[in-house]
């Protein structure tokens, strides 16, 4: 079983940056300590699939604190609904930031970087396009849809 997250999702159930907790890309998340490991035995116990989601959803909803930081909210918002390649400099002024102060709140916050994050969204797009137009889509027309500049840039990056 795994918990997935929209993004900034898991930022809303922490106190401090994420970015304190995640030494490498892959690691142990363990912010809620031994108690998270009781919690889970009992739903991992718990067949009835309606009954894991309620436990989950009662553990979570007593975890939630409410993420600080609006000017990342709505940084990740432009990043994730915008049809075109978003630049960081054009991030920093729409959110009254310095550059460098927008690009080190979000590696603090998410533990990469703003760019490294954009390159995730154009990837689960072409992903999306891809998986709901299978046998229509060519490389080609699925890396135009996701903001790749064309096929090749596509390849190179994925």
């Amino acid at each position: 079983m795994s918990i997935v997250f929209y993004p900034l999702g898991i930022n809303h159930f922490i106190e401090t940056p994420l970015s304190e907790f995640v030494e490498k890309h892959y690691s142990f998340f363990n912010y809620f300590n031994s108690d998270f490991n009781t919690f889970l035995d009992v739903v991992y116990a718990e067949p009835d699939l309606e009954n894991n989601r309620n436990l989950l959803d009662d553990f979570f909803i007593k975890q939630y604190k409410p993420f600080k930081e609006p000017e990342l909210l709505k940084t990740v918002d432009i990043l994730l609904n915008s049809e075109q390649t978003t630049k960081v400099g054009s991030l920093a002024n729409t959110m009254s930031l310095s550059r460098r102060t927008l690009l080190r709140k979000f590696k603090k916050h998410f533990g990469y970087t703003i760019e490294a994050y954009i390159v995730v969204i154009k990837f689960r797009k072409s992903l999306l396009i891809f998986q709901k137009n299978q046998a229509a889509n060519q490389l080609s027309k699925i890396a135009l849809e996701s903001n790749y500049y064309d096929q090749a840039d596509f390849n190179h990056k994925i």
